[in-house]
């Protein structure tokens, strides 16, 4: 019959604890993480994409509405933006960055629990356990999670509507 049902929720948490802090333990040692570098202190705020989104959510902040049109990335980009501008409010202006960075991380680790709420416990097991050692083992896997981009919204985004039609 499988696993027992405590002993499926108790793996299932542990499961889950195992992704999230590997997943922050790897972005925290993370070379492009702002701070570990002395060479590149930005970090990947330093790098084109990043810090293009970093001064268009300031702009946002700072100028509203009317800045989704402002900046090299067409509106859509700064729609995604949204959510990152209201948790932002709650970061000093020195400690701004790692709004982007917080935020990033609770959407990447809200997607996949959601998604692997879809599962069922055994395969949500595996599939948590799999993605763990994929993140740990595979630079591309680790850096598409860890690095801010707009795609962990639209992870998020695409979990919850899956979520919801399953």
């Amino acid at each position: 019959h499988g696993l027992e049902p405590n002993m499926s929720k108790i793996s299932l948490i542990a499961s889950y604890l195992i992704f999230a802090i590997l997943l922050i333990f790897l972005m925290l040692n993370y070379e492009g993480f702002p701070g570990v570098s002395s060479e590149h202190p930005l970090g990947f705020f330093g790098w084109y994409d990043q810090g293009q989104y970093l001064k268009q959510l300031k702009d946002l902040m700072s100028n509203g509405v009317t800045a989704l049109s402002s900046g090299i990335y067409p509106p859509g980009y700064m729609i995604l933006a949204i959510p990152f501008t209201i948790f932002s409010q709650f970061f000093t202006d020195n400690y701004f960055q790692y709004s982007l960075i917080v935020l990033n991380t609770i959407l990447v680790i809200s997607s996949v629990i959601i998604f692997s709420h879809t599962l069922g416990k055994n395969k949500a097991i595996f599939f948590l356990l799999l993605l763990s050692f994929l993140i740990g083992f595979s630079d591309i896997v680790r850096n598409a999670l860890i690095i801010p981009w707009s795609s962990s919204v639209t992870l998020f985004v695409a979990s919850l509507f899956y979520y919801i039609i399953s």
